[in-house]
């Protein structure tokens, strides 16, 4: 396991990757959410045992999807869950990708792009799935 985070890493960096690269409205919505996460910024919480009395102190998280900090629970959870929908019978995990020179233009049209991409996709499957090798 590594000692940096994400969030580690968008502080240390994020400033200098932004100056470089233009961030969707999303984008920027899960960055502030990651950099601000379980910091005084989000405020604090109190938990108090009712047992013994015991207060704890806690830094409020942000409870964003993408956030690596907070959601790692609500991901096993969520995992553990779809997993009972697999099959039980061989499977492929396909990944498609793209050139990372085509990034810069999927950024800025990422709907038409995805699109392609996905049909495109479809299409190398159906074609090697007609395959009998």
């Amino acid at each position: 396991m590594s000692k940096y985070s994400i969030q580690d890493i968008f502080k240390e960096y994020g400033q200098e990757y932004i100056k470089k690269h233009k961030l969707s409205k999303e984008q920027w919505k899960v960055y502030n959410a990651i950099i601000n996460c379980k910091t005084a910024l989000l405020g604090i919480h109190t938990i108090t045992c009712d047992e013994c009395g015991e207060t704890h102190i806690g830094l409020n998280s942000c409870r964003n999807r993408h956030c690596p900090n907070c959601q790692s629970y609500a991901r096993e959870k969520w995992i553990e869950k779809e997993s009972s929908y697999i099959l039980d019978c061989p499977y492929f995990h396909i990944v498609t990708t793209i050139p990372c020179e085509l990034n810069e233009i999927v950024l800025y049209n990422t709907k038409i792009c995805y699109d392609i991409l996905f049909k495109a996709t479809s299409k190398a499957i159906l074609t090697l799935t007609k395959d009998k090798k």
